[in-house]
């Protein structure tokens, strides 16, 4: 009668597996066809998360309920008495507090002279209703401060459009323009033909800052007159003539200090002013340092500038395209340094753990300016040295590696391309190596391409990522309680392989094999000595003794599993649960073989699986249950490993506790099978070692004791077994751990 009622309870774990297997192979397709469906499907960005703000990030919720941020190559936002405000460069009129304000700068201004100014950001931009050298353009930063006036004898009248105030001038200096920018002023000179001198004056007073010459590179540095810190600079000054040539070699700065004043002096060679296509712009801006999250910096062969490292606020990238002197033959490049975005340094605040988020989707996105070079494919590589976007030249820049992305370019001002770079970033982060940036190379011989940089409004550089938050729902059932808990639990994302190294108990025997079966589907299926260390650690889930009709003691036999840690076993979720709802009690029951009166059991306390099986999905077949005593130290425990290089042809052994009918037997005993992995995906092992009722839960390990998942179902010509992943690795290491030092 004992036997027949095993036997019963065996049938029943049969169905219940096959139904498990089925549940399986529906679910495992199910899955498939839904990412196949949603990549169809169209993803929507539902709203902007406000609260995920930083200085240089939106962040979106997406209709997949992943996440997008937007990381913008500066600040978009700046802080103000605790909170962020956003940048707003447009000019409005002057109001009492900005007077105020103009006054403790201290310039010798009118301040009634002066009209507008940026209407928000942490610099402000002065401008005056009429520019001459008494009514100077008013740079001021905290206690910094800048003025500058062109040396003229008129008064030049102003015209505001949003950002930009122009001042009509004469006939050879057609018009001053100022742009106003976050972070200062980026000035026009526009000559409408060939000026009488070659020199642009300016009158220059500052507070608190020291004018400093880098003639090297041609930067004029604003440098804390106390601490000798650099706080802003005066980019380099270039020439755009009519048929968009830029020019930097044929002009220069010089700052003359004069009798307790100072005068900064463009130069331009004569011999270009002499062949130049007018109109010609000159560009001297000027700008206080902010944090630049996406740093960039222009090399060029060409021989005047090759020692020199450029920062231009477009990016002409070029490779053999101009045929005049001294251009013809030359390249540029341009250089972008994404060290601070992989890095999470980019966010104010809380370091972003990018190893705590899963990547679906990484994103660059430039825009074209206006080109007259023949268009071309721009090419976007992988850098492999490091280097600083303050001093790399053409001379010393890195050597480059592969070619991640690619565009081709059609010269047209605005034309945007959003460069898929998911696989380069993922690799970077995953590598968790400090991460050399990109470079943008034009491909063909003979073709420019402009791009634009970091301070051109919409047509801003911009790095995109899309994630998940790196977190699972779990659900714990306490057995004393009867309560169930659910939390998020958060993990890393674990690239490449991770193992944990097992340990057998403190006494040990030999292993010794008791018989060999032949059973289908799979290799033949051992009994094994459930005394010695690997087998030990293989457990036995059996029910509360119950008294039958005739007044029998019969045990309800729930499934194996097997020890990770002192106080820790792992199984399959499916047998903890009947019909939506957690068994009564559980026993764990080792070094068995089959003698429940006499043989050594614990508790089960706790069982923590994922909500997601609770909802039927069969991928989540896992649990990890808390005992009530260290059976560690009697039975040992295996070792767990993770990869993501595969498993296919891997040795396996696959363990468990069984009723074989071709036996003598009369209780589950100890088996194993051998056999190789056949097939594997993200969530399953599916292998050829044999199986019977009784085994799910329980184990398969190398020849290393380490185990790679536990067995889940019977499919036909295979059977499964639920693989660890990052939180599950992550979860069960840390039970382990806590049961050690516990």
């Amino acid at each position: 009668m004992k036997k027949e009622l095993k036997k019963i309870i065996a049938a029943l774990l049969v169905i219940s597996i096959v139904f498990n297997a089925g549940m399986f192979v529906t679910q495992a397709k199910t899955t498939h066809e839904s990412v196949r469906t949603a990549k169809k499907e169209t993803i929507t960005e539902l709203r902007e998360l406000v609260d995920e703000r930083t200085e240089n990030s939106n962040t979106y919720l997406l209709s997949d309920g992943s996440k997008r941020i937007d990381i913008c190559s500066q600040r978009i936002r700046y802080q103000e008495k605790g909170k962020l405000k956003e940048y707003d460069s447009s000019l409005v009129a002057m109001k009492k507090a900005d007077r105020e304000k103009l006054k403790t700068i201290n310039c010798g201004e009118k301040i009634d002279a002066y009209k507008v100014v940026n209407k928000s950001g942490d610099s402000k931009q002065y401008f005056p209703q009429q520019l001459d050298k008494e009514t100077p353009v008013v740079m001021n930063k905290g206690k910094y401060s800048l003025s500058f006036a062109p040396i003229v004898d008129k008064k030049y009248n102003s015209i505001i459009d949003g950002n930009k105030i122009k001042y009509k001038a004469n006939e050879i200096i057609s018009e001053y323009e100022y742009i106003s920018q976050k972070n200062g002023i980026k000035e026009n000179i526009v000559l409408s033909s060939k000026p009488s001198k070659n020199e642009i004056c300016f009158k220059v007073d500052s507070k608190n800052i020291t004018l400093i010459e880098d003639k090297q590179n041609e930067y004029i540095y604003f440098v804390d007159t106390e601490s000798r810190q650099k706080v802003g600079y005066i980019l380099p000054p270039n020439m755009k003539d009519r048929g968009g040539n830029i020019n930097y070699e044929d002009i220069s700065y010089k700052v003359i200090d004069n009798e307790n004043e100072t005068f900064l002096k463009l130069i331009i060679n004569k011999k270009y002013l002499e062949r130049a296509l007018y109109p010609v712009v000159v560009d001297p801006t000027a700008v206080w340092f902010m944090n630049q999250y996406l740093p960039t910096a222009m090399v060029s062969s060409m021989e005047f500038v090759r020692d020199q490292t450029l920062h231009p606020s477009e990016f002409v990238i070029k490779n053999k395209c101009d045929p005049t002197f001294p251009y013809k033959g030359t390249e540029q490049r341009l250089y972008l340094d994404t060290s601070h975005v992989i890095s999470g340094d980019s966010y104010i605040g809380d370091k972003v753990e990018w190893n705590k988020k899963i990547i679906k989707r990484a994103q660059l996105s430039v825009a074209e300016s206006t080109s007259n070079y023949t268009a071309g494919t721009v090419e976007v590589k992988k850098v492999k040295n490091s280097w600083s976007a303050e001093n790399i030249t053409w001379n010393t820049q890195p050597e480059l590696g592969d070619t991640i992305a690619s565009f081709k370019c059609n010269g047209v001002n605005r034309n945007r391309h959003t460069l898929d770079i998911t696989e380069a970033v993922t690799e970077m982060i995953s590598n968790g190596e400090l991460n050399n940036g990109l470079a943008f190379v034009a491909k063909e011989s003979g073709t420019g391409e402009v791009l634009n940089g970091p301070e051109l409004g919409p047509s801003y550089m911009w790095f995109s990522v899309e994630y998940y938050d790196a977190k699972i729902n779990m659900t714990q059932y306490n057995w004393e309680t009867k309560n169930e808990i659910k939390f998020d639990y958060y993990y890393d994302n674990i690239q490449g392989q991770q193992i944990e190294i097992g340990q057998a108990p403190e006494e040990t025997a030999t292993n010794n094999n008791i018989g060999t079966y032949s059973i289908i589907p799979g290799n033949p299926l051992d009994s094994a000595d459930s005394s010695v260390y690997p087998y030990s650690a293989v457990i036995q889930l059996v029910g509360e003794p119950i008294v039958n009709e005739q007044g029998i003691i019969e045990y309800p036999i729930y499934g194996s599993g097997y020890v990770i840690g002192p106080n820790t076993v792992m199984t399959a979720a499916h047998c903890l649960i009947d019909e939506g709802k957690w068994l009564d009690s559980i026993r764990i029951y080792y070094k068995s073989h089959g003698d429940y009166e006499t043989a050594n059991y614990s508790y089960v306390k706790t069982a923590t699986c994922a909500t997601d099986y609770l909802g039927g999905l069969a991928e989540y077949d896992w649990a990890i249950l808390k005992v009530d005593e260290n059976i560690g130290n009697q039975t040992g425990w295996f070792g767990f490993g993770i990869t993501n290089n595969g498993l296919i042809n891997k040795s396996l052994t696959a363990s468990g506790y069984t009723l074989y009918e071709g036996t003598n037997d009369t209780a589950y005993v100890l088996h194993k099978s051998e056999g190789k992995v056949t097939s594997e995906d993200k969530f399953f092992i599916r292998y050829n070692a044999s199986l019977l009722p009784g085994e799910s839960g329980g184990i398969i390990f190398d020849s290393s004791n380490i185990a790679w998942g536990t067995i889940m179902a019977q499919g036909g010509s295979f059977n499964v077994a639920t693989r660890y992943n990052s939180y599950l690795f992550q979860y069960m290491k840390e039970q382990k751990d806590n049961d050690i030092d516990n």
